[in-house]
C-alpha cells in the first residue's frame, strides 16, 4: 500500500555527514515523545545503535534547528 518511506533524515546541503555511518556521535532532531522505531532501524542497517546519536526533542522548529546548526540532522515524519 506504501510506495515511499514515510520517513527520512535530512542534513543540510554543506554537511559533513554524507552517509548514515557519518551520523555516529552526531545530534539528531525529532518530533514526537518516543525513540523512532523508523530511525533505530535505519542506524542497525548502517551498523549503528540508536545511542550511537543523541536524541534532541524538537516540537516544531525542525528546519530553523538544522539552518542554525543546532543539530547535525532532523528525522523527518
Amino acid at each position: 500500500l506504501i510506495k515511499s518511506p514515510l520517513a527520512a533524515l535530512a542534513v543540510l546541503k554543506n554537511s559533513p555527514i554524507q552517509h548514515i555511518e557519518d551520523l555516529k556521535g552526531k545530534t539528531i532532531g525529532r518530533t514526537g515523545s518516543s525513540k523512532s522505531l523508523n530511525l533505530s532501524t535505519i542506524l542497525q542497517h548502517h551498523g549503528l545503535k540508536i545511542d550511537d546519536v543523541k536524541l534532541v526533542q524538537l516540537q516544531y522548529g525542525l528546519a530553523p534547528a538544522l539552518a542554525t546548526k543546532s543539530v547535525d540532522a532532523v528525522m523527518i515524519f
